[in-house]
């Protein structure tokens, strides 16, 4: 599956099956989009470069054209997570478990890529946010930082999916 025309996405050198991601969505107990499934079994995580310009340094990046009515924010994507069998790894797994557990963020959201930030980014995977891909904004924040209870709507919807998300990452050379 071409995930992005003009990103080439490197398989990470931990290889995964199907019956892997299956055995990953029973644990977290929802079912993962069709093309993020296709995603993890193709690149799992990986790396990516600029198809014009191979081993150019460089961000990845999207823009969210009206970030809670601030006008355009620009975020870069430093990694996605990758699966692993291996319980040593911090992988998608892992990073669900804190995000869930210790962070108070919904259950049915997936944090699958982040920004250099550390800004995380998150699937819907469930309800109102059901394969929407998303980012903590305000009310996020202010919830987390209260300590009350986090919902999926609390999020900023930055594309409705995955597939819509990773066609609009491009590239930006370094200097």
């Amino acid at each position: 599956m071409i995930f992005n025309s003009s990103i080439i996405f490197l398989p990470h050198e931990r290889v995964v099956y199907e019956e892997d991601i299956k055995n990953f969505e029973k644990a977290i107990g929802f079912e993962l989009p069709t093309e993020y499934f296709q995603f993890l079994k193709e690149i799992n995580g990986g790396k990516f470069q600029p198809l014009e310009k191979l081993n150019t340094d460089g961000n990845l990046m999207f823009k969210v054209p009206n970030f809670e009515g601030r006008g355009e924010y620009i975020f870069d994507v430093s990694s996605f997570n990758s699966l692993s069998n291996d319980p040593k790894d911090y992988d998608i797994l892992q990073r669900y478990k804190v995000m869930t557990e210790d962070w108070g963020v919904p259950k049915s959201l997936l944090v699958f890529a982040k920004t250099a930030g550390n800004l995380k980014i998150f699937l819907g995977l469930d309800g109102d946010t059901k394969d929407q891909v998303l980012i903590g904004g305000d009310k996020y924040v202010e919830k987390f930082e209260l300590e009350q209870t986090i919902d999926p709507n609390d999020f900023v919807c930055i594309a409705p999916t995955f597939l819509d998300f990773m066609n609009q990452l491009y590239w930006v050379p370094w200097d």
